[in-house]
Formats: structure tokens, sequence, C-alpha cells
């Protein structure tokens, strides 16, 4: 509607970095409609965040979760209730149980398909565990698959064999469409219900 577009930028390598994103946005924004987690790394070799995190998980979960929790009363304070929160998570999912002895330290065995897969696995857990303690009525809690497109990160780790950036759609309709607004703790692949790992519905694994 020819409102000005304003970018904010931050390190998720960092937690620190994190919070000084949300405190520029408390600062700058009087409320969220809509929160997109987009975060993704996938990395060539073992690499460990500023806080001592396996750098794919310290991206890809903490630095979302950290700001999502710090941006919540910004969500709260939206007039187009509710707002929307959005975890875009993957296909790309553990098949047994989380490994978490090295999903969050890393170690040895662990890959970069490993940790991605593991990443967006507990991804989807943060989706179910906001949507059990958050009211829909103010917030409501999704997430899903966003298509195999080629973005940089797809094209570095298995080459140019998606959809074109262009044709990714699938978290604009998650944010904007009616099925956003209505349900809250599902997952979505091509803009249909799914249904992520199984072991991201285990509530303990979830604490």
């Amino acid at each position: 509607h020819g409102s000005p577009v304003e970018g904010f930028t931050a390190d998720f390598f960092s937690l620190a970095a994190v919070r000084g994103l949300s405190e520029e946005l408390h600062r700058k924004v009087p409320h969220l409609d809509i929160l997109i987690n987009n975060a993704g790394v996938w990395g060539p070799s073992p690499a460990v965040s500023a806080d001592g995190f396996e750098m794919t998980f310290a991206v890809n979960v903490l630095a979302q979760y950290l700001l999502t929790v710090l941006l919540l009363d910004m969500l709260r304070r939206t007039p187009a209730k509710p707002a929307r929160l959005i975890f875009v998570s993957s296909i790309s999912q553990v098949s047994g149980r989380m490994p978490w002895e090295t999903l969050v330290r890393g170690g040895p065995g662990v890959t970069p398909y490993s940790a991605y897969d593991a990443s967006k696995s507990a991804v989807a857990m943060l989706t179910y565990y906001l949507a059990a303690r958050l009211d829909p009525k103010q917030i409501t809690v999704n997430t899903l698959d966003p298509g195999t497109v080629n973005t940089k990160m797809l094209l570095a780790s298995f080459g140019p064999c998606g959809i074109p950036l262009e044709q990714a759609n699938d978290e604009l309709w998650l944010a904007t469409a009616a099925p956003g607004a209505a349900h809250t703790g599902r997952y979505y692949v091509g803009s249909k219900p799914g249904r992520t790992a199984q072991c991201t519905y285990d509530v303990a694994e979830q604490q």
C-alpha cells in the first residue's frame, strides 16, 4: 500500500546480537502482525557459535526461539488479531530419535546433513510447544515446508534441483490465507496439512 519498508539485521550466530535486534525492534516498531522464522544455515564443515553451540543448531533453532520469546509482547499488541507466528521447517527431518547429544554441541558423527535435518525437526517441536502454550485468539503458531527452492543454501548443498525463488509462495500463503489465522499447531506442505517426523510430537522431547 505504498508504506515504507525498513530492514533490520542481526547475526544469528550470536545470541547477544539477537537480543540487540529485539531491543531495536522494540524501539522502532509499535507491534508485529506476523513473525516468520526462516533462518536456516547448512555448513560444509563443523563450526561452533559465539555462545558455544553447534552452528546449525545455534542459528536454525536457538536464535529463532530466543527472538520469538523476546517479541511475543509485540505480537500480542497487534490490532489484527490473531497475530501469526510461523516457523519454516522442512521435509528434511530425522527419521528416528532426536540426537540431542550431538545436535546441541556438535561432535563426532555430525554431518551438515544430519545437523540440518535435526535442526528442522527441532523447529517443528518449537511450533507444537508454543502452540500448546499460547492463546490462539492472540497468536497462532504454525510451521511449514517451504518447498524445494533454489536458494543459495540448496544450490551449495544439493545443486539446482528445486523451483525458482519467484515460485516459492508457501510462506506468503500461510502468512495471509485463512488457515494461518484459523488453526494453530499445524504443519503444512504445499498449502495442505501434513505430518512432521514422529519424534516431533513427543511432548517430553519438546521440553
